[in-house]
């Protein structure tokens, strides 16, 4: 009950970059596993309720097994899909304090880059066949191959950058 091609497309585009960031992020290939599975999960939540899918995620999450993925595993996948939108994490929430410090640096990490990958799908269209990024001064410059308007793009990308900036200290430039 979620849009499957959305997940899977969010999926290659949030894998996609990760591996151009890897001297950003400094994190291997559990990490990038991690990011896969929350990729294609990230909307998981719908299935409970559109509204709130994000949370609703996180407790899909959480009381799930997945083969091959420890419990601390799991917690990470759960926390970013849980902050793919809206608030970032915080002091008050629970569920991201009780991580260990390392779980919550991924979580920082990975969420940062799925909420970008989900805003370049935010008409759920795959209308951005693939990205290339580079860096250019204080600038995480995106460049698509892409067909059709991409307004809805630019939008959500302009309201998900939010924590990738904070995380990372680039601005997210649409190019």
């Amino acid at each position: 009950s979620y849009d499957e091609s959305h997940s899977l497309h969010v999926a290659e585009l949030a894998l996609s970059l990760f591996d151009q960031l890897e001297s950003e992020h400094g994190m291997g290939e559990r990490n990038r596993l991690i990011l896969e599975v929350a990729a294609i999960l990230h909307d998981i939540g719908t299935y409970l309720k559109p509204s709130g899918h994000h949370k609703h995620g996180y407790y899909i999450v959480m009381n799930s097994e997945i083969f091959g993925i420890s419990r601390g595993d799991l917690a990470i996948i759960a926390n970013t899909v849980r902050y793919h939108r809206k608030a970032l994490p915080s002091t008050g929430h629970g569920n991201f304090i009780s991580l260990r410090r390392e779980q919550r640096v991924a979580v920082l990490k990975l969420a940062s880059i799925l909420r970008i990958a989900d805003a370049l799908d935010r008409g759920h269209s795959q209308r951005i066949r693939k990205v290339r990024t580079s860096i250019q001064g204080s600038d995480l410059v995106i460049h698509c191959t892409c067909s059709g308007d991409m307004s809805v793009e630019r939008h959500g990308l302009s309201s998900k950058a939010d924590m990738f900036e904070e995380v990372f200290g680039l601005s997210v430039v649409f190019a």
